[in-house]
């Protein structure tokens, strides 16, 4: 700082370190948001979204169970995209991405100007349970999972409210030996 005349304000100087500075900084940073990210990541990202996405389906069936006295629940022989369809025709889920795992081939439902949408086989990814349940029902029953193995394994839900990612640790492991029969695709 440079001293200055009694009664006016000190100025500071931008010097020429200053400037180099800030020309790194406004140089480099852009160029690390420009590196790939290693294979790995992309796909633990992926579990990570699956896993949220599971955790919403979660919040819209306690949501669906306060207002209707249990989980959404469509019939036994029913498909998954059918229990999944009152969830939306209810409110209680109105995003078409919800019910896509990042890393399946299925890809979410368009919605129309109205913002409504129908799922069906296609753009549902996720199994949901073959039992009617509710929040009083046994805490570690399934309530929904990947209907593949994506992820080299599977993200499944349970009536409790947690996630958890399960790995296909065996070769010849199938959906229905790490689900134990519990959902319906």
């Amino acid at each position: 700082m440079r001293k200055t005349q009694a009664g006016s304000r000190p100025y500071r100087i931008f010097t020429s370190a200053n400037l180099l500075a800030l020309i790194l900084v406004v140089g480099v940073l852009p160029g690390l948001a420009c590196i790939p990210m290693p294979p790995g990541n992309v796909e633990r990202a992926k579990v990570a979204a699956c896993g949220s996405n599971l955790r919403q389906i979660y919040m819209a069936c306690m949501l669906y169970e306060q207002e209707y006295g249990s989980f959404p629940f469509a019939g036994e022989s029913a498909p998954a995209h059918e229990h999944f369809q009152l969830l939306v025709d209810t409110g209680f889920a109105d995003e078409p991405s919800l019910f896509v795992c990042p890393s399946s081939r299925e890809r979410a439902a368009s919605a129309d100007v109205h913002g409504k949408f129908k799922l069906s086989a296609g753009t549902c990814s996720y199994a949901y349970a073959s039992k009617p349940l509710s929040s009083s029902s046994e805490v570690k029953k399934l309530l929904a999972a990947d209907k593949e193995l994506n992820h080299h394994g599977l993200n499944m839900v349970f009536v409790g409210g947690n996630v958890e990612y399960v790995t296909a640790y065996e070769e010849g492991q199938t959906w229905e030996d790490l689900t134990k029969g519990q959902l319906a695709k």
